[in-house]
């Protein structure tokens, strides 16, 4: 398969080289460049077409990139695979590496169908679009209130595990222990600052048990269960498992506000995947895109 390599100046004189596979239909606009390359031209857009390089086969894409990298610097040029405004490789890996790649060139076919597809179906004019982008990233940032490391779930089952049957040496498990004793107290405080009615929950809860419950069990857990968990400690008050209503209590508080925070987080993360984003940012920039070009 063989590709047409269009060398475009942009705007502040950099250059842009876009790599379009040769077909029966050529007649495309600069648009189409500048959607495949969104990162490059948003700030900076095509000025003009200044050379197109014919009959380039796929392995020789980015040693042409190379070689206009070399001409007029690293920095003032992009297209083939380098299509981001910061590089990932050092100038001096650039220089080294292997000057034949057709990577990304079947991702980038794909980009171009999306192009047109997308022109079709653009029936909205700009504002529509950035109103369900601005909804999209308001309901993300509700989400990320509720986000917790949901690992904590087996941590705490391993921490009543151990409970339960003891624990050997407290040294070798005292920074997992103290750890978890900190995310609990976090996702406590978390879970009361995010949900309206966490406390009346809680007391709801408690008040099923006769013993009383502190509040600075569950804002510094340690104070909890030092004494279930530290073999001296278990010794000096003669812990017994079966007997200590107290533990069954206070582990349905942090499970109340783990499982709380994450069905919350899914509601959300369900609300966000009916908004096709990355579909309606490509649908904005085109519009704009088109807009400028008037």
């Amino acid at each position: 398969m063989q590709y047409n390599i269009y060398v475009y100046e942009l705007k502040d004189g950099k250059y842009l080289l876009y790599p379009r596979v040769i077909s029966n239909y050529d007649n495309f606009c600069i648009n189409e460049a500048a959607f495949l390359y969104q990162e490059i031209v948003k700030n900076n857009p095509i000025r003009r077409l200044t050379h197109t390089q014919n009959g380039v086969e796929a392995w020789q894409i980015d040693a042409y990139v190379h070689l206009y990298m070399r001409n007029y610097g690293i920095e003032n040029v992009r297209g083939g695979r380098y299509n981001t405004l910061k590089l990932s490789k050092t100038e001096e890996d650039i220089s080294e590496a292997i000057k034949y790649f057709s990577y990304g060139l079947e991702e980038q076919e794909q980009r171009v169908f999306q192009y047109y597809e997308y022109i079709d179906t653009i029936v909205h004019d700009p504002d529509n679009y950035i109103e369900k982008i601005n909804y999209y990233e308001k309901t993300n940032l509700e989400r990320k209130r509720f986000e917790i490391d949901r690992t904590i779930i087996y941590d705490l089952n391993w921490l009543i595990r151990n409970i339960e049957k003891g624990f050997g040496i407290f040294f070798e498990i005292s920074d997992e222990y103290y750890k978890l004793m900190n995310e609990l107290s976090f996702i406590y405080k978390q879970y009361l600052n995010v949900v309206e009615d966490a406390q009346s929950k809680i007391d709801g809860l408690c008040k099923y048990y006769d013993n009383d419950i502190c509040k600075i069990f569950f804002e510094k857990p340690y104070v909890f269960f030092d004494k279930r968990v530290i073999p001296k400690e278990r010794e000096t008050h003669k812990y017994d498992y079966k007997l200590d209503k107290q533990l069954e209590c206070v582990i349905k508080v942090f499970e109340l506000a783990i499982y709380s925070l994450i069905n919350r987080e899914e509601e959300l993360i369900f609300d966000l995947n009916q908004i096709p984003i990355n579909k309606i940012k490509d649908q904005l920039f085109i519009l704009e895109n088109q807009i400028n070009q008037m």
